[in-house]
């Protein structure tokens, strides 16, 4: 969500995030057509032009990485350059698809309540970063959640492994091991094909405790004495 996205804007650039639909603050929605990643692409293209911004440099975690690529490639006068952290969803259906199933079949029978108590009692002492992660799930409303999963789960961003190559734009990109929902390989297969940097955690844990480790990849990307493509 943005709230969690926010930091200092890199000097010369001025900061924009937004909840992306069904998420956060934004409406609930209730048709898996609203969850086509097309959608989320649309989304981004009238957030830039609100702002009235005509390119800027753009970016996302998670499946926000796999609207800020897709972005790119189809819109690529729009950006001028491209940050992806920890992408969740490239050429092939994502391999934690059966997770996302079970979270929603959770989530449908127990609530968004009832998965997050599950979750704090099954496991080991949390730290504060995982409860964070946990916590989060209770702002999303519980259908639109649901539908998210079994949707948004199933995304195939890219036709092949080397569309990514076909950008001209200065990239960077950040992952961590040992995560399904957001496979190295597939951060990995990103910077080969997007000629790009990439920066490793050494987990989720990490990003999620201290977020400015991301943030501090990214700003050195953006500084402008940096020479591009």
């Amino acid at each position: 969500m943005a709230a969690g996205a926010r930091a200092p804007a890199p000097a010369g650039y001025r900061l924009a995030t937004y909840d992306q639909r069904g998420h956060g603050a934004s409406t609930p929605l209730g048709q898996a057509a609203d969850y086509a990643l097309e959608e989320f692409v649309a989304d981004a293209l009238d957030a830039l032009d609100a702002l009235g911004w005509e390119r800027a440099a753009v970016g996302g975690l998670s499946m926000g990485a796999s609207v800020a690529l897709r972005l790119a490639l189809d819109h690529p006068g729009r950006v001028e350059r491209l940050l992806l952290a920890a992408p969740a969803f490239g050429w092939q259906p994502s391999a934690a698809v059966e997770r996302f199933d079970e979270l929603a079949d959770g989530i449908e029978a127990l609530g968004v309540e009832g998965i997050v108590a599950g979750m704090r009692a099954a496991g080991p002492t949390r730290s504060p970063a995982s409860e964070q992660r946990i916590a989060s799930w209770a702002a999303h409303e519980r259908a639109s959640l649901v539908l998210a999963l079994r949707t948004v789960g199933r995304w195939v961003a890219l036709r092949d492994p080397a569309e990514p190559e076909r950008l001209r734009v200065p990239a960077a990109v950040l992952a961590w091991p040992d995560d399904p929902m957001h496979p190295l390989e597939l951060a990995q297969s990103c910077a080969r094909a997007l000629g790009a940097p990439l920066g490793l955690l050494e987990s989720a844990e990490q990003a999620l405790a201290d977020p400015p480790a991301i943030g501090r990849l990214f700003s050195a990307l953006l500084d402008p004495s940096r020479a591009g493509p």
